[in-house]
């Protein structure tokens, strides 16, 4: 339902991630980043529009009071949400995992940072504050993601565990509500497609302050 926003966040990714000068290692690292960023806003979109379709055919069979396909829809939809709690409880994982190295190429910037000193090498202490300030930014964001990734679990889980309360009910507060569950999970799938753009133009921005590095080295 947003193919062209998806468009562009594709053209985005492959006019910006051409002819870079990185480091091997940060270019390779950074690029594969561009790269999940690409599948993660391809697959995040496939499950807005799918999630959106739900919703839609429930309203409809709401309208037609159609039983079998309110029950049926009511297994689709726990489908659905079962799968999207354990993504986003993979992803907590990964998020915690990237705060972990971040934090660990933190700590060994800053030693980096003192033995420049101690050794009396201020053209490398200089380069490695740089370094420092970088990967302090980096734990940062990756903080934040960690936290953001945390919350999204909580809400998805709320959502699949107060729909399961409702399975088999069919009176009109309890459709409500379900429906109202549905909506819940499109917002939280769309969300995810606004934060997969905001993450593409952070790992991008990374990409060419690594070509920066490379080409004004100080």
């Amino acid at each position: 339902m947003k193919l062209g926003l998806f468009g562009i966040v594709v053209m985005t990714m492959m006019s910006s991630g051409a002819a870079l000068a990185a480091p091997p290692g940060e270019r390779m690292g950074d690029r594969q980043e561009v790269r999940e960023d690409r599948r993660e806003t391809r697959d995040d979109l496939w499950d807005a529009a799918r999630l959106q379709a739900l919703l839609n055919d429930y309203r409809a069979a709401r309208r037609a009071r159609d039983g079998g396909a309110l029950s049926a829809l009511d297994n689709r939809f726990m489908a659905e949400i079962v799968v999207e709690v354990h993504e986003s409880r993979v992803e907590t994982g990964e998020k915690a995992d990237e705060v972990r190295d971040a934090r660990g190429e933190r700590n060994g910037e800053r030693r980096e940072v003192v033995k420049d000193v101690v050794t009396d090498h201020p053209g490398h202490a200089a380069n490695d504050r740089r370094d420092l300030r970088d990967d302090r930014r980096d734990l940062r964001d990756d903080r934040h993601d960690l936290a953001k990734e945390a919350a999204a679990l909580k809400r998805k889980k709320a959502i699949r565990d107060a729909y399961q309360q409702q399975l088999g009910r069919v009176d009109g507060r309890s459709l409500g509500i379900k429906e109202g569950l549905i909506k819940k999970a499109v917002a939280e799938a769309k969300l995810e497609v606004r934060q997969d753009v905001k993450e593409k133009h952070e790992d991008v921005r990374e990409l060419r302050e690594d070509r920066r590095d490379v080409r004004h080295p100080d």
